[in-house]
């Protein structure tokens, strides 16, 4: 997992206040996550969340055999129906 932003936020007491969170899963699986929001000057707990991410490889439904010519420039097109629905 990668964490995208390390470093302080203003948060504005009395108002709506909306944190961002980026997850990219590195393999399939099921991950949790845990985020903490701390007080920067009386570092205290302040929030707590545990976030559930759940994700699967892509479903190959088709496979392809190409014989491509070794040492030269090719261009292959293969048209491609995509089930709709």
């Amino acid at each position: 997992m990668h964490q995208y932003r390390n470093r302080p936020t203003n948060l504005v007491r009395g108002t709506y206040n909306e944190i961002e969170i980026q997850y990219q899963p590195l393999e399939a699986g099921r991950k949790h996550i845990h985020v903490h929001l701390i007080d920067v000057d009386s570092h205290q707990l302040v929030q707590a969340w545990r976030l559930s991410a759940s994700c699967a490889p892509p479903q190959v439904s088709q496979t392809y055999s190409l014989t491509l010519p070794l040492g030269h420039a090719f261009n292959k097109v293969r048209a491609l129906r995509l089930a709709v629905g």
